[in-house]
């Protein structure tokens, strides 16, 4: 809900609130990661629990008292499915935030995660998609290619060093 009125609104959200979201995301992303590796450990290589695989503003929650939740974890391939038949606009928004490993391979993994908290990060600043186009494949082509601008040249005002975090994510 937070994402949709500064969404609907054009503008983005301030770095202090931005970061904290982030952290709270990075945490939760990183539980989820060694829970993954400690099931694997535990039942084999054979025996795979998916990463989150569809990190977007749709899956984090921010409470009324401020605590961050994610969401819709170990849905995403199911997901996948399912936005096909949601048509354009909604398959546009999950590709914007996906990584491009996952269009090219449909493979998720942590640093498919990272990169799409990346892509979030982005868009809670700007109030705008990081890819954006009027098919898939344009939206493809701009995630595969990884042409992804500074901050800076988006005239949102951010610390050098919140900048290059985020563009290490992605």
């Amino acid at each position: 809900r937070v994402f949709k009125l500064f969404r609907h609104a054009d503008v983005g959200m301030n770095e202090q609130h931005v970061a904290l979201i982030g952290l709270n995301v990075a945490r939760a992303l990183a539980h989820a990661h060694e829970k993954t590796h400690r099931d694997e450990e535990a039942r084999g290589a054979d025996y795979f629990v998916p990463m989150h695989g569809d990190l977007s503003p749709e899956n984090i929650l921010i409470s009324n008292e401020g605590r961050v939740r994610v969401t819709n974890f170990f849905n995403a391939r199911a997901k996948r499915r399912v936005a096909c038949k949601l048509g354009t606009d909604y398959l546009s928004r999950k590709m914007s935030h996906q990584a491009p490993e996952q269009l090219q391979k449909g493979r998720a993994d942590e640093r498919s995660d990272i990169f799409s908290l990346g892509a979030v990060l982005f868009e809670m600043l700007t109030g705008s998609l990081l890819f954006s186009g009027d098919s898939y494949l344009t939206i493809q082509e701009k995630v595969l290619s990884a042409d992804v601008p500074t901050l800076t040249s988006t005239k949102v005002e951010v610390t050098p060093r919140f900048d290059a975090i985020i563009r290490k994510a992605l």
